[in-house]
């Protein structure tokens, strides 16, 4: 199995399995199917406390359906296990009310683990930030949950840069661990953030691709494969109405382009030739990937079967002009 540093001793799969629709747009028999087939390949899987909830029913589908599969494949032990808490409670006109005081938090802890079915979550995110708290509260909190032995590593997802700089500062005053990975919006394709219906959403920017490159602070990136806007384009299908404002860049018909032009030059689809964009990064990235049903799965998995050219992975990392310059 090819593996990377993520951080510290965390050694992964350069993608991890996106566990999102558990329990919701896939049965637990599809999960455990796709389940069973990445663990041939890769040992990474992402989940978060709120995945497959049902707000008229069962909560945190997919960490149950994990931690059921971990039981009954005998894989316990052996994959590396990403979750996410603190996720803000959403309310009318996209309101959010965050939730990250230290009670919530250790509910949430302590909620995975038991659905899980571990004594500790390899790498603990944060799913949003709460910007009326000092980040030093929130760095206590998580610190504590280390030192007991509940986490591992911890991280945050959709702070910005700002906020990750001053918890850096105050990890190094404090001599803590402090944040290990930032998981954020990321793929081959620009996001305008303008049209983001949902605010708390925060992509990679030109300032926290910089940062990355200069700490080395490892990367996970969700909506890896933009929500299949390059994919159903090339194919000649009309993009998700959803997520068209998101993608809908002239910025991004241009990527595509060269996109084909690789595909057609390398014999490499789009979807492998976007996962493997994130290999030729300057600092540790991970896509996270969910996967439809067995076809898409197996498209995405030929990153882990298949070797990649250190020199298309660079050409690749070098279309998103907007992080990089130029």
């Amino acid at each position: 199995m090819n593996l990377i540093s993520l951080t510290g001793s965390l050694r992964v799969a350069p993608l991890a399995l996106g566990t999102g629709h558990f329990g919701t747009k896939l049965t637990e028999a599809d999960a455990f199917a796709q389940l069973d087939r990445y663990a041939e390949f890769g040992n990474f899987i992402d989940t978060a406390r709120v995945y497959g909830d049902d707000p008229s029913g069962e909560r945190s589908k997919s960490e149950r359906i994990i931690g059921k599969w971990l039981r009954s494949s005998g894989m316990a032990g052996q994959m590396i296990l990403s979750t996410k808490g603190g996720h803000p409670t959403p309310g009318k006109n996209r309101a959010f009310t965050p939730r990250l005081h230290r009670d919530v938090l250790y509910a949430d802890v302590e909620g995975s683990l038991d659905f899980l079915g571990v004594d500790a979550i390899d790498l603990y995110f944060l799913h949003r930030d709460d910007t009326s708290l000092p980040v030093g509260e929130i760095l206590e909190t998580l610190e504590e949950m280390r030192r007991k032995g509940l986490i591992r590593f911890y991280g945050c997802s959709n702070w910005t840069v700002e906020r990750i700089t001053a918890a850096a500062a105050y990890a190094r005053a404090h001599s803590l661990a402090g944040f290990s990975v930032n998981q954020t919006m990321w793929s081959l394709a620009e996001v305008d953030f303008q049209n983001l219906t949902d605010k708390t959403l925060v992509p990679m920017d030109r300032a926290a691709y910089a940062y990355h490159t200069q700490t080395q602070m490892g990367a996970m990136a969700y909506s890896a494969l933009a929500k299949g806007w390059f994919t159903r384009k090339a194919a000649g299908l009309a993009p998700n109405e959803r997520i068209r404002p998101r993608y809908d860049l002239p910025a991004n018909d241009m990527i595509l382009d060269q996109l084909q032009q690789l595909s057609r030059q390398t014999g490499l689809g789009i979807t492998q030739l976007s996962l493997a964009y994130f290999l030729g990064q300057p600092f540790p990235s991970v896509p996270i990937c969910a996967f439809s049903d067995s076809r898409q799965l197996e498209d995405g998995l030929s990153i882990l079967r298949n070797e990649t050219n250190p020199e298309l992975a660079r050409q690749l990392a070098a279309l998103r002009r907007d992080l990089i310059g130029g």
